[in-house]
């Protein structure tokens, strides 16, 4: 290589370096001085050992270039000094001596390049390129590294995560930056120790995390679990820890390693968050138990209208006095149907609707429809019928009472939306192994609707006029119950509509088909007489209420099946009378004063042969807890109130038949 080349080179690589050049002999450091000064960042000289220790505590050179031979203090003894002093400075030495004793000092002291004297200056240029290579590369690594170690605290103070090494056989533990910011620790006043991390612990924690530990290690296994820290002035962090220990190849633990997160906002987020779900589940839970009061102080005296008006409308009525019953009776259902709709939508927002499987007659659904609803449409001189496919079959198993429930909700508003024409209720079926899928289509010619209104039709609480001036009413829950039901009956519900032109609600509904005995379903359930009912026998009961308008229906309804009753108004006379008399049955009101109907039911079945009289809860609590509990305490039948009066005979024709 040229000189000039190695001149270039050397500015290029020495430029940046720091140079002490310690040389007795003024000629030859003048001359080397003068030489070197243009290629380094600087240049200082020392005439002696001495004077070049002097200089290298005050200053860091990257290289030392020395002489050996010289008084006060030698190069080799200055050499051996300043290596103790850093281990790792770059040392070059020139010298004339030629033995090897000389050599193996120098190399016991660990000095980077040896240049013999007299040198010629592209030798020494090219130590000078080699050396400074050596060490601008040892820069690049610790710069690199010094980086990496800076982007490694910068992330781990950004996430809040520290880092730790201990060494099992030392016991010396190692804490990286964000630890000590963690634990609020002084690196500067506090060097890192277990025992000191275990301080830091939360005191009710410190059995914890200690055992975890040593779990981990006697176990080899690892630990993830959340603590507590306990800072200085009482305020509390949460972390999360997890961590490993290494061990030698004949099993021995060597160390351990692990990180530490703060997660004190994640956790005091997730409090918050367990605290808002048990505050909405207490709200809930208040909102639920005032719709039960309410349903039940609502059904109480609901009982008596529609009760009252049922018996009166079989009397001989003038035609405008029956008029205005039936319309009274009309108004009556409908609240009696608002007030299941808010029933259902809680259950809904609890997720605690479910249906009820058992064996129905499609046929007998639908013409118990058609009275429900003749009368209406009869009023606004609309044809109303349905049209069955022969496909479907007449015996299913499914909830008639939600199915009826789905079709009252969507016929009704076909009625409401519909001043002229018709409302149709149209089936069919398909089978699918055991199960079929009946398909209902509830077609009107009504007013119909935009897409706008289409779009929040099922949303809760919407509904497609909510003007002040709007025609029409409603709750707005019909829909949302309808499609709920509709999918839990494993269907679909849809809807086409244009304005003017009518609308058609279609929803499918999955049902099984039972094996019946058909002969002996028809003798149970068609006989012409009250007194058929129950095969010519005296039926007396015992009836427990304690509203006496609901004692006057019941009584009368009674009556009219041919059935006597006594009364008692609450549960503890009602435990008195079982015991003087002989009851065929016993129907039990839920809520009254003294004693409830669920405790008079207990003390009932405890008494000697008393333990199977039927006992048939009457009750303006309808929730499905409701009768649950009543079932629990002992009653073999629930009727809610206001008492449908098919469903009442049903019930005692299933507890008093022979």
């Amino acid at each position: 290589m040229e000189l000039s080349h190695l001149i270039q080179e050397m500015f290029a690589q020495c430029k940046e370096l720091k140079l002490l050049y310690v040389e007795d002999d003024p000629t030859i450091s003048q001359t080397t001085e003068e030489m070197l000064k243009p290629f380094f960042k600087s240049v200082t000289m020392a005439s002696n050992g001495a004077q070049g220790l002097e200089a290298f505590r005050k200053e860091a050179f990257d290289i030392v270039l020395t002489d050996v031979m010289m008084p006060v203090l030698d190069g080799n003894k200055m050499s051996r000094t300043m290596r103790e002093m850093k281990p790792t400075q770059v040392i070059m030495v020139m010298s004339a001596l030629e033995d090897i004793e000389h050599f193996r000092e120098f190399i016991e002291i660990g000095i980077s390049k040896f240049i013999p004297k007299p040198f010629v200056i592209k030798h020494l240029l090219s130590s000078f390129i080699s050396t400074a290579t050596d060490i601008n590369n040892a820069k690049k690594v610790f710069l690199m590294a010094e980086d990496t170690k800076n982007s490694m605290n910068e992330a781990q103070r950004i996430a809040k995560l520290g880092s730790w090494y201990l060494n099992l056989k030392t016991n010396e533990l190692h804490w990286s930056d964000q630890i000590y910011a963690l634990f609020e620790i002084d690196p500067a006043a506090h060097k890192p120790s277990y025992e000191g991390f275990l301080e830091a612990v939360h005191p009710d924690d410190r059995e914890l995390v200690n055992s975890t530990y040593l779990d981990s290690v006697k176990h080899k296994t690892q630990y993830n679990y959340i603590h507590r820290l306990l800072m200085p002035d009482g305020r509390i962090k949460y972390v999360h820890e997890q961590g490993e220990t290494l061990y030698s190849p004949d099993g021995e633990a060597v160390s351990s390693r692990g990180t530490v997160h703060d997660v004190t906002e994640q956790k005091e987020l997730e409090n918050t968050l367990i605290l808002a779900k048990e505050t909405a589940q207490k709200a809930n839970q208040v909102k639920s138990d005032f719709l039960a009061n309410m349903s039940h102080e609502i059904r109480t005296p609901l009982n008596g209208v529609l009760g009252l008006t049922d018996l009166v409308l079989q009397t001989q009525l003038e035609p405008l006095q029956r008029d205005y019953l039936l319309k009274s009776q009309t108004a009556a259902t409908a609240l009696l149907g608002i007030l299941n709709n808010i029933l259902d939508y809680s259950k809904i927002e609890a997720n605690r609707l479910n249906l009820n499987s058992k064996n129905f007659n499609l046929k007998t659904l639908l013409n118990t429809l058609h009275d429900m609803f003749d009368y209406q449409a009869e009023q606004k001189k609309l044809v109303f019928e349905h049209c069955i496919d022969e496909s479907v079959p007449e015996e299913l198993i499914g909830d008639p009472l939600r199915l009826q429930q789905v079709l009252s909700n969507l016929v009704v508003n076909a009625l409401k939306f519909t001043d002229s024409g018709y409302v149709k209720i149209s089936i069919t079926a398909t089978k699918q192994n055991e199960h079929d899928t009946l398909v209902f289509s509830i077609s009107d010619s009504g007013i119909g609707m935009t897409d706008e209104d289409q779009a929040v039709l099922f949303q809760p609480f919407s509904q497609v006029d909510s003007s002040f001036t709007r025609k029409f009413g409603g709750s707005g829950l019909g829909l949302v119950i309808t499609k709920e039901l509709v999918e839990l009956m494993g269907g679909n519900i849809s809807v086409q509509s244009a304005i003017g032109q009518g609308s058609t609600f279609t929803f499918s509904a999955v049902f099984n088909q039972p094996v019946l005995n058909h002969a002996k379903s028809i003798e149970k359930t068609t006989p012409n007489s009250q007194n058929d009912l129950f095969l010519g026998r005296s039926i007396h009961l015992l009836l427990v209420e304690d509203n006496d308008l609901n004692q006057l229906v019941a009584t009368e309804r009674l009556k009219q099946m041919g059935i006597t009753c006594d009364i008692a108004n609450n549960g503890l006379e009602a435990v008195d009378m079982v015991q003087k008399t002989h009851y065929d049955a016993i129907l039990m009101d839920i809520q009254m004063p003294v004693m409830d109907g669920l405790e008079a039911t207990r003390q009932i079945r405890r008494l000697e042969g008393k333990e199977n009289i039927p006992i048939i809860a009457l009750s303006a609590a309808a929730l499905k807890k409701d009768q649950d509990m009543a079932i629990e305490a002992g009653v073999d039948d629930f009727i809610s109130k206001p008492i449908d009066n098919a469903l009442l005979r049903s019930t005692l024709m299933k507890h008093l038949s022979v």
